[in-house]
C-alpha cells in the first residue's frame, strides 16, 4: 500500500541553517575618517549650539620716505555657528515571536528569555551597521531633524559652478562640460583665478569630495581623453587595494569618495578644516545598549547621541560645488 501524505506539505529543512543569516549591502559610515584627513572633528560639545571663530587681516602697503606713523589696516574676528542636534534610536524585540518559525531553534530552553538567543549577535551587528548608515547619510543629506552639509550648501549663495548638470563620464570624446574630470578642472580653475587660493591648492590645502560613482565617472572620462596612461593605473591600482583617495592630475588636490553623495550629482571641493562636525561623545555613535525591559518580556535597544554638522565658512573664498541649485 503507498504511504499517504495528502495531509502534511512537503518537508524543508529551515533548522540547520538557521542561524547563518545573509545580510544585505548597508552603506558604511565613512564619514569620521574621511572627516579626520580634510575637516574640523570637535568632540565636547554639550550645548546646543558653538560658535566657530574666523579671524582675517587687511593690511595696506604705504610709501616708506617719510618718519610718520600712519595707521591703516584692520583685523577682522567673526563667527559662524554649529548647530547641534540630540538624535536617538530605539525600538523593542520580542523573543516569543521567534518561537512562530525556524527561528524557535535559535532561542534557549524555557520560557525565562534574557536575549534573542544565538540570533542575537547577528541581529544587534545588523541594527549597529544601520544606524551607522542613517548617522552617515543623515550628516550629508538629513534635511527634517537637522541641516545636514548638502542642505546647507544648496541654501549658500555664489558657490555654485554647475547648477543643475548630472555629473557624466564625459560623453564619447571626454569633452562633455558635465564630465566629472572636467567638472573637477572647472572647479580647481576658480581657485586657481585667486591669488590667494591658488597658493592653498599647491600646498594641498584643498579636498575635493564625490560619490563612488562620480569617482567611477572621473576615470572613464579621464581616459577617454588621455588613455590609459600611468597615472590612471596608479591611481586605480591604489584605489582597488583599498585607498580612500587620489590625486588629481596636474594638481596638489585630493579627491575623496562619500557614499552618501550617491545620486545627489553633487560634486564639492573646499579647503581643508572648513567642513565641521561636531559631537558631545564620539563614542556616543556606536554606543549600542541592550536590555530587558521591566517586565522581562521585551528585549530593548537605544542608541543616544549629539551632533551638528557646520562649516567654519561657507562662501566662495572658501568653498565651490557643482550640483543643484539653491
Amino acid at each position: 500500500m503507498a504511504i499517504n501524505f495528502s495531509g502534511v506539505n512537503a518537508w524543508v529543512d529551515e533548522t540547520t541553517e538557521a542561524a547563518g543569516f545573509y545580510v544585505e549591502a548597508v552603506m558604511g559610515n565613512g564619514v569620521v575618517p574621511w572627516l579626520r584627513e580634510t575637516g574640523d572633528l570637535l568632540t565636547g560639545v554639550k550645548a546646543n549650539s558653538i560658535k566657530l571663530p574666523l579671524l582675517t587681516a587687511d593690511v595696506t602697503m604705504q610709501d616708506g620716505d617719510n618718519c610718520a606713523f600712519n595707521d591703516s589696516g584692520s583685523t577682522t574676528i567673526s563667527q559662524a555657528t554649529l548647530n547641534m542636534k540630540n538624535l536617538k534610536f530605539q525600538s523593542t524585540l520580542c523573543a516569543r515571536t521567534m518561537e512562530d518559525y525556524f527561528t524557535a531553534v535559535l532561542l534557549p530552553p524555557g520560557q525565562k528569555y534574557t536575549g534573542l538567543g544565538r540570533a542575537e549577535a547577528a541581529m544587534m551587528n545588523e541594527i549597529m551597521k544601520s544606524i551607522q548608515k542613517k548617522l552617515g547619510y543623515g550628516y550629508w543629506r538629513e534635511t527634517t531633524l537637522f541641516d545636514g552639509w548638502l542642505e546647507q550648501i544648496y541654501a549658500a549663495t555664489g558657490i555654485n559652478t554647475g547648477a543643475g548638470t548630472t555629473p557624466t563620464a564625459g560623453g564619447s570624446a571626454g569633452t562633455d562640460a558635465a564630465g566629472v574630470f572636467n567638472i573637477v578642472q572647472t572647479l580647481v580653475a576658480t581657485f586657481l583665478g585667486d591669488e590667494d587660493l591658488a597658493d592653498e591648492i599647491y600646498n594641498g590645502n584643498v579636498s575635493i569630495v564625490m560619490s563612488p560613482q562620480d569617482v567611477n565617472f572621473y576615470f572613464q572620462n579621464y581616459r577617454t581623453l588621455f588613455g590609459d596612461n600611468p597615472f590612471a593605473t596608479q591611481q586605480l591600482n591604489n584605489l582597488a587595494g583599498g585607498a580612500l583617495s587620489f590625486v588629481h592630475d596636474g594638481t596638489n588636490v585630493r579627491i575623496y569618495a562619500q557614499p552618501a553623495l550617491t545620486g545627489s550629482g553633487t560634486i564639492i571641493m573646499s579647503r581643508k578644516g572648513n567642513f565641521t562636525l561636531g559631537f558631545d561623545l564620539e563614542s556616543d555613535n556606536t554606543g549600542l545598549r541592550v536590555g530587558l525591559d521591566q517586565y522581562e518580556e521585551n528585549i530593548w535597544y537605544t542608541l543616544r547621541t549629539k551632533i551638528g554638522t557646520g562649516f567654519h565658512a561657507l562662501n566662495a573664498n572658501n568653498l565651490r560645488y557643482w550640483g543643484p541649485a539653491s
